[in-house]
């Protein structure tokens, strides 16, 4: 009995210390691949797609009204509880995340439109999360959902800071800014591997009573994301790394804004049978 409660002190005092880990390298991640992003952008790339908004349109139409009724559609094809269905409902409402900008640089997709989205969808989703979330919500008997206006402009100001200190230096040192660029993403893409790994001890039970419906629709959604953005932007005749991009930004969206959501409307009891719906398979990390 001794031992048993001197594990479970031992456990109690590691995972406060891991969560507040967890939380500093988030914004590390968050701040190393949007400082890395801004390094690759010029300010003539950036306003060359708000001048001419055709492929921020289509991307803002993807991901506030495709997304919103694909997961509604998933949740009722498949019959998912009203408690998963509010974690895919919130997700599907997100605005895209940094992850995005980096994937679209590493899939050689047009990484001044992915900021461009990502920093627009930031601040429509000021309006849009909740004008969707209660459009689908009724029909999903979800509870009232809080809406985060405060993160969600503090996520603003985390993606347009970084952006656009590396704008800085690619304008003073265009030499030097390239390796900003690699180092950044390097950095983001082993910071959201360990910050998973994280979570695994931090969430003990994450998986536990989950169903398959679940894990199809973790898989479904992001991937229906990317494949109705790519092909509208396709069939629009946008070029094929303005496709990638609007296909990535459309499937990958903002966890830390959804969790958010989550934290500010439920009970602290009910947070680890919602949260399931973002942290299964492919994770739409952040």
């Amino acid at each position: 009995m001794e031992n048993y409660t001197e594990s479970s002190n031992s456990t109690n005092t590691i995972i406060p210390i891991l969560k507040k880990t967890h939380d500093v390298l988030v914004v590390v991640i968050l701040v190393s691949i949007m400082f890395g992003m801004g390094c690759y952008t010029t300010g003539k790339q950036l306003w060359s797609h708000i001048r001419r908004p055709v492929s921020l349109i289509i991307g803002m139409i993807c991901q506030f009204v495709i997304m919103p009724l694909t997961g509604f559609t998933l949740v009722k094809l498949l019959s998912i509880s009203p408690i998963h269905a509010t974690g895919v409902l919130i997700v599907s409402t997100c605005p895209g995340g940094a992850v995005s900008n980096v994937l679209t640089y590493f899939c050689s997709g047009d990484v001044p439109l992915s900021v461009a989205m990502t920093t627009w969808s930031t601040m429509i989703a000021l309006g849009m999360m909740p004008l969707n979330i209660f459009m689908y919500g009724n029909n999903i008997a979800t509870d009232d959902v809080v809406i985060p206006y405060v993160n969600i402009l503090l996520s603003l100001i985390y993606i347009t800071s970084p952006v656009a200190a590396g704008m800085l230096v690619r304008w003073k040192l265009p030499k030097v800014a390239p390796y900003f660029t690699k180092i950044g993403s390097t950095v983001g893409f082993a910071g959201i591997t360990a910050a998973q790994v994280m979570e695994v001890f931090i969430f003990p039970d994450l998986f536990e009573d989950i169903t398959w419906q679940v894990y199809v629709t973790s898989a479904l959604q992001p991937l229906l994301g990317i494949i109705f953005g790519f092909t509208i932007s396709w069939l629009i005749k946008r070029p094929s790394s303005t496709c990638r991009t609007i296909g990535i930004e459309s499937g990958i969206q903002n966890i830390g804004t959804a969790l958010t959501v989550i934290s500010l409307s439920f009970d602290f009891e009910l947070i680890p049978y919602i949260i399931p719906q973002f942290t299964l398979v492919t994770r739409r990390f952040w």
